[in-house]
Formats: structure tokens, C-alpha cells, sequence
């Protein structure tokens, strides 16, 4: 694996902050700084690590398995994810 999710990537960085607006209860700025992400993003893995990020936020059952199964979609196509071992079964 790169260095993608590297703490200077600043997808990551971004998904980090909404991470802890979500551990502090800001799910709806959150929500903004994952769709920013994900429009910032500019390989796989960070449209993974946006979108998954955003489908845990999902309320509606639907929702959450979409935002998953996109999610799941993006680290098939990612080299950084989908070369992972602990992947494989679910790819």
C-alpha cells in the first residue's frame, strides 16, 4: 500500500476532521466535509474513504447499504485498497 491514507493527504485530513465533528455529535458538518472530500478527491481511495465515511452517517437503511455498496465499488478500483489481504474476501 502507498501512502495514500498518509496524514498529509489532504483527503484524509479533511475525512479526519469530519471524523471527529461526528465523535463531538456535528454529524451535519460532518456530512458537508465528506461530500467536499469526495468532490476534492482525486483517486479511488479517497472517493472510498469519502464515501464510506458518508454512508455512516446514512439514517435510511437504503441509504447506508448504497453509500456502502459505492463505497465497496471504489476499493475494488482502488490499487491501494484492493491489493489488501484483508479485502479479498469481500472482492
Amino acid at each position: 500500500m502507498s501512502d495514500a491514507f498518509h496524514p498529509g493527504n489532504k483527503i484524509v485530513q479533511q475525512c479526519l476532521q469530519g471524523m471527529v465533528l461526528v465523535a463531538n455529535g456535528g454529524t451535519s458538518g460532518a456530512r458537508v466535509l465528506f461530500r467536499q472530500a469526495f468532490a476534492a478527491a482525486s483517486s479511488d481511495f479517497e472517493r472510498f474513504l469519502a464515501t464510506y465515511e458518508c454512508a455512516l452517517l446514512e439514517q435510511d437503511s437504503n441509504e447506508y447499504v448504497a453509500g456502502l455498496e459505492n463505497a465497496l465499488a471504489y476499493a475494488k478500483q482502488s490499487n491501494e485498497i484492493s491489493d489488501s489481504l484483508h479485502l479479498r474476501p469481500f472482492i
